[in-house]
Protein backbone atom coordinates (compact mmCIF):
# COMPACT_ATOMS: atom_id res chain seq x y z
CA UNK A 1 0.00 0.00 0.00
CA UNK A 2 2.92 2.35 0.67
CA UNK A 3 3.68 2.51 -3.05
CA UNK A 4 0.13 3.52 -3.95
CA UNK A 5 0.10 6.17 -1.22
CA UNK A 6 3.35 7.66 -2.53
CA UNK A 7 2.01 7.61 -6.09
CA UNK A 8 -1.09 9.42 -4.84
CA UNK A 9 1.12 12.27 -3.61
CA UNK A 10 2.50 12.66 -7.13
CA UNK A 11 -1.07 12.73 -8.44
CA UNK A 12 -2.06 15.48 -6.00
CA UNK A 13 0.96 17.56 -7.00
CA UNK A 14 0.01 17.36 -10.66
CA UNK A 15 -3.78 17.66 -10.34
CA UNK A 16 -4.86 20.66 -12.40
CA UNK A 17 -1.23 21.78 -12.84
CA UNK A 18 -1.76 22.35 -16.59
CA UNK A 19 -4.49 24.95 -16.06
CA UNK A 20 -3.98 28.69 -16.40
CA UNK A 21 -4.96 29.00 -12.73
CA UNK A 22 -4.02 25.70 -11.04
CA UNK A 23 -5.76 24.81 -7.78
CA UNK A 24 -4.08 25.47 -4.42
CA UNK A 25 -1.42 22.96 -3.49
CA UNK A 26 -2.74 20.64 -0.77
CA UNK A 27 0.35 18.61 0.09
CA UNK A 28 2.35 19.05 3.29
CA UNK A 29 6.04 19.94 3.16
CA UNK A 30 7.26 16.49 4.22
CA UNK A 31 5.30 14.62 1.55
CA UNK A 32 6.33 17.17 -1.06
CA UNK A 33 10.02 16.87 -0.21
CA UNK A 34 9.80 13.07 -0.38
CA UNK A 35 8.15 13.27 -3.82
CA UNK A 36 10.80 15.55 -5.38
CA UNK A 37 12.76 12.73 -7.11
CA UNK A 38 9.51 11.29 -8.49
CA UNK A 39 8.70 14.68 -10.02
CA UNK A 40 12.15 15.67 -11.32
CA UNK A 41 13.06 12.37 -13.00
CA UNK A 42 10.04 12.15 -15.34
CA UNK A 43 10.13 15.82 -16.34
CA UNK A 44 7.27 17.34 -14.34
CA UNK A 45 9.39 19.76 -12.30
CA UNK A 46 8.27 22.94 -14.11
CA UNK A 47 4.58 22.16 -13.60
CA UNK A 48 4.99 21.52 -9.87
CA UNK A 49 7.43 24.38 -9.26
CA UNK A 50 4.92 26.74 -10.86
CA UNK A 51 2.49 25.86 -8.08
CA UNK A 52 5.11 26.11 -5.33
CA UNK A 53 6.65 29.41 -6.45
CA UNK A 54 3.60 31.42 -5.37
CA UNK A 55 3.29 29.79 -1.94
CA UNK A 56 5.02 29.59 1.45
CA UNK A 57 7.12 26.54 0.53
CA UNK A 58 9.16 28.44 -2.06
CA UNK A 59 12.06 28.90 0.40
CA UNK A 60 12.21 25.28 1.54
CA UNK A 61 15.80 24.12 0.75
CA UNK A 62 14.59 20.57 0.11
CA UNK A 63 12.77 21.85 -2.96
CA UNK A 64 15.81 23.43 -4.62
CA UNK A 65 16.14 20.45 -7.03
CA UNK A 66 12.65 21.26 -8.35
CA UNK A 67 13.55 24.87 -9.09
CA UNK A 68 16.88 23.83 -10.61
CA UNK A 69 15.20 21.26 -12.82
CA UNK A 70 12.58 23.78 -13.97
CA UNK A 71 15.24 26.31 -14.99
CA UNK A 72 17.56 23.78 -16.62
CA UNK A 73 14.57 22.27 -18.41
CA UNK A 74 13.83 25.60 -20.09
CA UNK A 75 17.45 25.88 -21.27
CA UNK A 76 17.40 22.30 -22.51
CA UNK A 77 14.19 22.94 -24.46
CA UNK A 78 15.79 25.88 -26.27
CA UNK A 79 18.93 23.90 -27.08
CA UNK A 80 17.00 20.90 -28.39
CA UNK A 81 14.74 23.08 -30.50
CA UNK A 82 17.73 24.86 -32.04
CA UNK A 83 19.14 21.46 -33.00
CA UNK A 84 15.80 20.21 -34.33
CA UNK A 85 14.95 23.11 -36.68
CA UNK A 86 17.68 22.40 -39.27
CA UNK A 87 16.63 18.74 -39.35
CA UNK A 88 13.12 19.79 -40.39
CA UNK A 89 14.57 21.95 -43.15
CA UNK A 90 16.73 19.08 -44.41
CA UNK A 91 13.73 16.74 -44.50
CA UNK A 92 11.67 19.30 -46.41
CA UNK A 93 14.51 19.84 -48.89
CA UNK A 94 14.50 16.09 -49.55
CA UNK A 95 10.75 16.14 -50.20
CA UNK A 96 9.86 14.44 -46.89
CA UNK A 97 6.93 15.90 -44.96
CA UNK A 98 6.91 14.64 -41.36
CA UNK A 99 4.11 14.85 -38.81
CA UNK A 100 5.28 15.67 -35.28
CA UNK A 101 3.40 14.27 -32.29
CA UNK A 102 3.83 14.45 -28.49
CA UNK A 103 6.48 16.73 -27.03
CA UNK A 104 6.68 19.99 -28.95
CA UNK A 105 3.31 19.37 -30.60
CA UNK A 106 1.71 19.48 -27.13
CA UNK A 107 3.05 22.93 -26.20
CA UNK A 108 -0.20 24.66 -27.12
CA UNK A 109 -2.15 22.65 -24.54
CA UNK A 110 -0.18 24.30 -21.72
CA UNK A 111 -0.61 27.92 -20.55
CA UNK A 112 3.04 28.92 -20.79
CA UNK A 113 6.34 28.04 -22.44
CA UNK A 114 8.61 25.37 -21.01
CA UNK A 115 6.00 23.86 -18.70
CA UNK A 116 6.34 20.72 -20.78
CA UNK A 117 9.86 19.36 -21.56
CA UNK A 118 10.45 18.51 -25.20
CA UNK A 119 12.26 15.20 -24.84
CA UNK A 120 12.54 13.25 -28.09
CA UNK A 121 11.02 14.56 -31.31
CA UNK A 122 8.61 11.90 -32.58
CA UNK A 123 8.10 12.08 -36.34
CA UNK A 124 5.78 10.03 -38.52
CA UNK A 125 6.44 9.91 -42.27
CA UNK A 126 4.63 8.23 -45.13
CA UNK A 127 5.82 4.70 -45.91
CA UNK A 128 7.04 5.87 -49.32
CA UNK A 129 9.22 8.54 -47.66
CA UNK A 130 10.69 6.39 -44.91
CA UNK A 131 13.95 5.39 -46.64
CA UNK A 132 14.65 9.00 -47.64
CA UNK A 133 13.94 10.19 -44.10
CA UNK A 134 16.38 7.63 -42.68
CA UNK A 135 19.02 8.83 -45.12
CA UNK A 136 18.52 12.49 -44.18
CA UNK A 137 18.41 11.90 -40.45
CA UNK A 138 21.50 9.67 -40.53
CA UNK A 139 23.63 12.64 -41.61
CA UNK A 140 25.30 14.12 -38.56
CA UNK A 141 23.76 11.60 -36.17
CA UNK A 142 26.00 10.34 -33.37
CA UNK A 143 27.24 6.78 -32.93
CA UNK A 144 24.55 6.25 -30.28
CA UNK A 145 21.94 6.32 -33.04
CA UNK A 146 20.13 3.17 -34.18
CA UNK A 147 18.87 4.05 -37.68
CA UNK A 148 17.42 0.57 -38.28
CA UNK A 149 15.20 1.15 -35.24
CA UNK A 150 14.34 4.74 -36.13
CA UNK A 151 16.39 6.28 -33.32
CA UNK A 152 18.64 9.23 -34.16
CA UNK A 153 20.74 11.17 -31.66
CA UNK A 154 22.52 14.47 -32.26
CA UNK A 155 25.14 16.41 -30.33
CA UNK A 156 24.36 19.90 -29.06
CA UNK A 157 25.21 22.92 -31.17
CA UNK A 158 27.59 24.19 -28.49
CA UNK A 159 29.66 22.61 -25.74
CA UNK A 160 27.73 21.71 -22.63
CA UNK A 161 24.31 22.10 -24.24
CA UNK A 162 21.90 19.20 -24.78
CA UNK A 163 21.55 17.75 -28.23
CA UNK A 164 18.39 16.39 -29.81
CA UNK A 165 16.87 12.99 -30.34
CA UNK A 166 14.50 12.02 -33.14
CA UNK A 167 12.35 8.91 -33.13
CA UNK A 168 11.23 8.16 -36.67
CA UNK A 169 8.03 6.21 -37.25
CA UNK A 170 7.21 4.72 -40.63
CA UNK A 171 4.05 3.32 -39.11
CA UNK A 172 2.08 3.24 -35.89
CA UNK A 173 1.25 0.33 -33.59
CA UNK A 174 -2.05 -1.27 -34.50
CA UNK A 175 -3.25 -0.64 -30.93
CA UNK A 176 -3.54 3.08 -31.74
CA UNK A 177 -6.31 2.43 -34.23
CA UNK A 178 -4.80 5.02 -36.61
CA UNK A 179 -3.40 4.44 -40.08
CA UNK A 180 -0.26 6.57 -40.55
CA UNK A 181 -1.58 8.20 -43.73
CA UNK A 182 -4.66 9.40 -41.83
CA UNK A 183 -2.40 11.74 -39.87
CA UNK A 184 -1.47 13.65 -43.01
CA UNK A 185 -4.98 14.27 -44.33
CA UNK A 186 -5.98 16.81 -41.70
CA UNK A 187 -2.70 17.67 -40.02
CA UNK A 188 -2.25 21.25 -38.86
CA UNK A 189 0.86 23.40 -39.28
CA UNK A 190 2.82 24.05 -36.11
CA UNK A 191 5.27 26.95 -36.03
CA UNK A 192 8.53 26.14 -34.27
CA UNK A 193 10.22 29.50 -34.78
CA UNK A 194 12.72 30.90 -37.25
CA UNK A 195 10.29 30.39 -40.16
CA UNK A 196 10.24 26.63 -39.58
CA UNK A 197 6.89 24.86 -39.58
CA UNK A 198 6.10 21.22 -39.08
CA UNK A 199 2.80 19.35 -39.26
CA UNK A 200 1.01 18.06 -36.16
CA UNK A 201 -1.95 15.64 -36.05
CA UNK A 202 -5.46 17.04 -35.85
CA UNK A 203 -6.41 17.42 -32.15
CA UNK A 204 -8.72 14.37 -32.09
CA UNK A 205 -6.05 12.06 -33.45
CA UNK A 206 -3.40 13.62 -31.23
CA UNK A 207 -5.41 12.88 -28.09
CA UNK A 208 -5.70 9.23 -29.06
CA UNK A 209 -2.00 9.01 -29.93
CA UNK A 210 -0.98 10.54 -26.61
CA UNK A 211 -3.39 8.38 -24.61
CA UNK A 212 -2.43 5.12 -26.29
CA UNK A 213 1.28 5.90 -26.13
CA UNK A 214 0.98 6.52 -22.39
CA UNK A 215 -0.83 3.22 -21.88
CA UNK A 216 1.46 1.27 -24.20
CA UNK A 217 4.35 2.20 -21.92
CA UNK A 218 2.45 1.29 -18.78
CA UNK A 219 1.82 4.89 -17.71
CA UNK A 220 5.24 5.03 -16.01
CA UNK A 221 5.70 8.76 -16.68
CA UNK A 222 3.19 11.01 -14.81
CA UNK A 223 3.68 13.78 -17.36
CA UNK A 224 2.07 11.63 -20.06
CA UNK A 225 -1.21 11.51 -18.14
CA UNK A 226 -0.99 15.27 -17.63
CA UNK A 227 -0.72 15.55 -21.43
CA UNK A 228 -3.97 13.61 -21.75
CA UNK A 229 -5.67 15.88 -19.23
CA UNK A 230 -4.37 19.05 -20.88
CA UNK A 231 -5.55 17.95 -24.33
CA UNK A 232 -8.97 17.03 -22.97
CA UNK A 233 -9.50 20.35 -21.21
CA UNK A 234 -8.20 22.50 -24.08
CA UNK A 235 -10.36 20.77 -26.70
CA UNK A 236 -12.32 23.43 -28.57
CA UNK A 237 -16.09 23.55 -29.13
CA UNK A 238 -15.74 21.82 -32.52
CA UNK A 239 -13.76 18.90 -31.11
CA UNK A 240 -15.11 15.57 -32.39
CA UNK A 241 -15.03 13.28 -29.36
CA UNK A 242 -16.31 10.31 -31.31
CA UNK A 243 -13.42 10.65 -33.74
CA UNK A 244 -10.97 11.02 -30.86
CA UNK A 245 -12.07 7.73 -29.31
CA UNK A 246 -11.96 6.05 -32.72
CA UNK A 247 -13.87 3.24 -34.34
CA UNK A 248 -11.67 0.35 -33.29
CA UNK A 249 -13.41 -1.12 -30.19
CA UNK A 250 -10.17 -1.90 -28.36
CA UNK A 251 -8.54 1.49 -28.99
CA UNK A 252 -11.84 3.18 -28.12
CA UNK A 253 -12.10 1.39 -24.77
CA UNK A 254 -8.50 2.12 -23.82
CA UNK A 255 -8.61 5.78 -24.93
CA UNK A 256 -11.77 6.32 -22.86
CA UNK A 257 -10.03 4.56 -19.95
CA UNK A 258 -7.00 6.87 -20.26
CA UNK A 259 -9.32 9.88 -20.06
CA UNK A 260 -11.05 8.30 -17.07
CA UNK A 261 -7.65 7.74 -15.45
CA UNK A 262 -6.83 11.44 -15.90
CA UNK A 263 -10.17 12.30 -14.29
CA UNK A 264 -9.61 9.90 -11.38
CA UNK A 265 -5.99 10.80 -10.59
CA UNK A 266 -5.58 14.37 -11.84
CA UNK A 267 -9.06 15.90 -11.53
CA UNK A 268 -9.36 16.25 -15.30
CA UNK A 269 -12.87 17.37 -16.36
CA UNK A 270 -13.92 15.65 -19.60
CA UNK A 271 -17.37 16.12 -21.12
CA UNK A 272 -20.06 13.72 -19.97
CA UNK A 273 -20.01 10.33 -21.65
CA UNK A 274 -16.41 10.54 -22.87
CA UNK A 275 -14.44 8.93 -20.04
CA UNK A 276 -14.59 5.31 -18.94
CA UNK A 277 -13.95 4.75 -15.20
CA UNK A 278 -10.59 2.95 -14.98
CA UNK A 279 -10.57 -0.49 -13.36
CA UNK A 280 -8.89 -0.59 -9.95
CA UNK A 281 -6.01 -2.68 -11.33
CA UNK A 282 -5.17 0.02 -13.87
CA UNK A 283 -5.10 2.72 -11.17
CA UNK A 284 -2.91 0.57 -8.92
CA UNK A 285 -0.47 -0.22 -11.73
CA UNK A 286 -0.01 3.41 -12.73
CA UNK A 287 0.34 4.72 -9.17
CA UNK A 288 2.93 2.02 -8.48
CA UNK A 289 4.92 3.20 -11.51
CA UNK A 290 4.83 6.77 -10.25
CA UNK A 291 6.66 5.69 -7.11
CA UNK A 292 9.71 4.87 -9.23
CA UNK A 293 9.19 6.54 -12.62
CA UNK A 294 11.83 5.31 -15.04
CA UNK A 295 11.86 3.91 -18.52
CA UNK A 296 14.38 1.13 -17.88
CA UNK A 297 11.76 -1.49 -17.08
CA UNK A 298 10.21 -1.01 -20.51
CA UNK A 299 13.40 -1.04 -22.58
CA UNK A 300 15.52 -3.98 -23.58
CA UNK A 301 19.03 -3.41 -22.18
CA UNK A 302 21.95 -3.50 -24.58
CA UNK A 303 23.60 -6.86 -25.14
CA UNK A 304 26.63 -7.31 -22.94
CA UNK A 305 28.70 -10.16 -21.64
CA UNK A 306 28.27 -10.12 -17.88
CA UNK A 307 26.85 -12.48 -15.25
CA UNK A 308 23.77 -10.31 -14.71
CA UNK A 309 22.84 -9.90 -18.37
CA UNK A 310 20.30 -12.74 -18.59
CA UNK A 311 18.67 -11.70 -15.31
CA UNK A 312 18.29 -8.08 -16.46
CA UNK A 313 17.05 -9.20 -19.86
CA UNK A 314 14.40 -11.42 -18.33
CA UNK A 315 13.38 -8.64 -15.94
CA UNK A 316 12.86 -6.29 -18.90
CA UNK A 317 10.27 -8.69 -20.34
CA UNK A 318 8.11 -8.57 -17.18
CA UNK A 319 6.27 -5.34 -18.00
CA UNK A 320 3.44 -3.91 -15.93
CA UNK A 321 -0.11 -5.17 -16.52
CA UNK A 322 -1.28 -2.09 -18.42
CA UNK A 323 1.56 -2.32 -20.94
CA UNK A 324 1.06 -6.08 -21.19
CA UNK A 325 -2.66 -5.71 -21.85
CA UNK A 326 -2.04 -3.23 -24.67
CA UNK A 327 0.66 -5.48 -26.15
CA UNK A 328 -1.61 -8.54 -26.03
CA UNK A 329 -4.66 -6.74 -27.41
CA UNK A 330 -6.66 -7.22 -24.21
CA UNK A 331 -9.39 -4.75 -23.14
CA UNK A 332 -9.32 -2.89 -19.79
CA UNK A 333 -12.21 -5.08 -18.59
CA UNK A 334 -9.93 -8.13 -18.40
CA UNK A 335 -10.59 -10.11 -15.21
CA UNK A 336 -7.03 -11.39 -14.63
CA UNK A 337 -4.33 -8.84 -15.53
CA UNK A 338 -1.67 -11.02 -13.87
CA UNK A 339 -2.44 -13.81 -16.33
CA UNK A 340 -1.98 -11.31 -19.17
CA UNK A 341 1.39 -10.28 -17.75
CA UNK A 342 2.47 -13.88 -17.51
CA UNK A 343 1.37 -14.67 -21.07
CA UNK A 344 3.23 -11.64 -22.41
CA UNK A 345 6.37 -12.57 -20.46
CA UNK A 346 6.32 -16.14 -21.79
CA UNK A 347 5.79 -14.96 -25.38
CA UNK A 348 8.58 -12.38 -25.10
CA UNK A 349 11.05 -14.88 -23.70
CA UNK A 350 10.15 -17.41 -26.42
CA UNK A 351 10.62 -14.84 -29.21
CA UNK A 352 13.92 -13.65 -27.75
CA UNK A 353 15.20 -17.23 -27.46
CA UNK A 354 14.34 -17.94 -31.10
CA UNK A 355 16.09 -14.77 -32.24
CA UNK A 356 19.15 -15.49 -30.15
CA UNK A 357 19.31 -19.04 -31.49
CA UNK A 358 19.12 -17.77 -35.08
CA UNK A 359 21.78 -15.12 -34.47
CA UNK A 360 19.34 -12.22 -34.99
CA UNK A 361 19.80 -10.61 -31.58
CA UNK A 362 17.94 -10.58 -28.30
CA UNK A 363 15.05 -8.20 -28.77
CA UNK A 364 11.60 -9.74 -28.33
Amino acid sequence: MAEVVSGSVVARLLAGAWRTAPPPLEVDAEALAEAVPRIVAPGAAALVWRRIAAGPLVADPRLVPLRTAAVSGALANAARLDRFRPLVRELEAAGVVPVLFKGLALAGAYPGPNLRPLGDFDLVVRAADHARAVDVLSRGATEQSLPHEGQFRYAGLSAGMPGAAVDLHGGLPAAYGLAPDSLFGEAVALGVGADVRVLAPRPEHHLRLVAMHMLRHGGWRPLWLVDVAALVETAGPGFDWDEALGRDPLARAWTATAIGLAATLLDCRPPAGVAMPPPAWVVRAVLAEWCDPRAARFLSPAVEFSPGFVRRRLASYWINPVAAAIARGVPPSVSSPRAVQTAHFAASVARAALKAASGRGWRP
